[in-house]
């Protein structure tokens, strides 16, 4: 009994380092910033795009921090620890079609000034099945989206922190749930603002680290083995260039419900172009700072998992307290993508399928109430997958 008694306790303190205190510090401070500046939606169109209200720099910030998730951070440093420079290469395909959108996408968006989701321009440019198509597929994807973001908390949780992932994934999940689903998009977007602010200061400090680790940036990159920096000549050169021609070629941001959400909430279509083009100049340096974390991650430790780079930099080596930030701005990449796909699943299924089918039938719905209680399952349903 002793022994049992030992070992919970043993369990118990390991929870609470301080490591594991600034994090849930973190979850604390978005739980309460997110619950406070969404306590006030008094209809659908402040719940859905806040009644167009956000200047740029939040544009810019929420745009940013919904695109940068787990595939962005821990899988695009596994890419490069394993494939080289070459993932970068292809992803400049992101840039070039986010660079068509802003030119050729976003002064079109005036035509949808009465439109609150993706739903909702379909069905006004092809008709009402077009609209009920839409909302399916989003909202399908963007539950399925909910899923493998609340997955990436669980092992951000279990693989730095040692705790078991289905408490890490009900951590992270609930907290982006209990904001997400009843503040709507003013919480989203100000702890999107939050976490994008800690994310932009962590991933270059990790950076930074992984670096001087190796006697900065020019000894890394002399210690780089010379097929990582292959290109043209790499074994996989197929396969990324059409990843890259994908990419840009079809600007699949443009169809994803949280970025056209995003477009909606600017004021004009000015605001949107420059919304995406800082995008691009952000994101870029981002990356760039990522491609030095999976080269570091490759230089120090050739024989870990190459999912595994940008966890190991992390656990070896950033010391107690600067750890538990490094995971506070991990935790805030994918909280801040799995909150805008959350919010945007609930209103696709409750403004473009629920609500029309109960005006049709003349059945009386409080939308505001319904789009809560919808995005409040999907998100535990997000979890339980």
């Amino acid at each position: 009994m002793k022994i049992n008694t030992i070992t919970t306790t043993t369990a118990l303190i390991n929870y609470f380092t301080l490591d594991h205190i600034i994090v849930y510090l973190f979850l604390l401070a978005t739980l309460l910033v997110g619950w406070y500046v969404g306590r006030n939606n008094k209809t659908i169109d402040d719940y859905a795009i806040g009644g167009r209200t956000f200047g740029l720099a939040v544009l810019v910030m929420t745009f940013l921090a919904t695109q940068i998730g787990g595939a962005t951070t821990i899988g695009f440093a596994g890419h490069v620890f394993s494939d080289g420079i070459i993932m970068l290469a292809a992803a400049s395909g992101y840039f070039i079609a986010r660079l068509f959108m802003a030119l050729f996408i976003a002064p079109k968006m005036e035509y949808f000034d009465d439109c609150l989701t993706m739903g909702d321009i379909m069905g006004k440019l092809y008709g009402e099945r077009s609209r009920l198509t839409t909302a399916i597929i989003g909202a399908l994807f963007s539950i399925f989206f909910v899923a493998a973001q609340s997955l990436s908390l669980g092992i951000i949780f279990e693989s730095l922190l040692g705790m078991k992932r289905n408490v890490g994934i009900a951590l992270g999940g609930l907290t982006v749930v209990a904001y997400a689903a009843f503040g709507g998009i003013k919480s989203v977007a100000i702890t999107d603002v939050v976490q994008f602010v800690v994310l932009i200061i962590m991933i270059p400090l990790i950076a930074t680290v992984a670096t001087n680790h190796e006697g900065g940036v020019n000894a890394l990159f002399h210690k780089v083995p010379a097929e990582k920096w292959e290109v043209l000549g790499h074994e996989k050169f197929t396969d990324y260039l059409m990843l890259f021609l994908i990419w840009a070629m079809f600007p699949n941001e443009a169809a994803m419900p949280p970025v056209v959400q995003r477009m909606l909430m600017a004021r004009d279509k000015k605001q949107i172009a420059n919304m995406l083009k800082i995008g691009i100049v952000v994101n870029l340096g981002f990356d760039l700072m990522v491609v030095l974390i999976g080269f570091a991650a490759l230089v120090s430790y050739p024989t870990i998992s190459a999912h595994n780079a940008l966890p190991q930099i992390v656990n070896k080596l950033l010391p107690i307290g600067l750890k538990g930030l490094a995971v506070a701005g991990l935790l805030a990449v994918v909280m801040s993508t799995a909150d805008s796909y959350l919010n945007t699943a609930g209103l696709l299924l409750s403004h473009d399928i629920i609500k029309p089918l109960c005006d049709k039938r003349k059945v009386a719905v409080d939308e505001l109430k319904v789009v809560k209680y919808v995005a409040l399952i999907i998100g535990i349903a997000g979890m339980l997958l």
